[in-house]
């Protein structure tokens, strides 16, 4: 199997591109203001972060209008995405701020969430994948 034109740069069009990038920084802006909001009520960190990425994870998922037969990928890929963010929001915590930990841990939930979709959405699309 060959993905050297899967990964591309003009396999991207400009279109998408811009959609993928603002459909990232709505779901980090919603991850870190809704995440700001619940802290601010002094809810437990674990509590404000699992609430946050849920609602933000949700925004993703109607702005990449995803489909039925992709939702278990969506969901798997959201999954791991979750605890990775909780192992580096545990690590910066005790680094730096709160505030400037829950944006790191925004953009790296978004990246994750709407590029790695994304990609395994568009090998899931290209005629020579099969998974068998």
């Amino acid at each position: 199997m060959n993905l050297n034109n899967l990964f591309k740069a003009d396999f991207l069009t400009l279109a998408n591109r811009s959609q993928l990038l603002i459909t990232s920084l709505l779901v980090a802006a919603i991850d870190v203001v809704l995440f700001y909001v619940l802290n601010q009520q002094e809810h437990s960190l674990a509590l404000v972060h699992l609430a946050s990425f849920l609602c933000a994870s949700v925004t993703g998922l109607i702005a990449l209008k995803i489909k039925p037969k992709q939702l278990l990928t969506f969901v798997l890929i959201a999954l791991l995405t979750v605890l990775l963010r909780g192992g580096l929001l545990a690590s910066l915590v005790s680094v730096m701020p709160v505030l400037a930990a829950i944006c790191i841990c925004a953009l790296f939930s978004a990246v994750m969430l709407v590029f790695v979709h994304h990609f395994v959405h568009l090998i899931d699309q290209h005629p020579y994948t099969t998974w068998n």
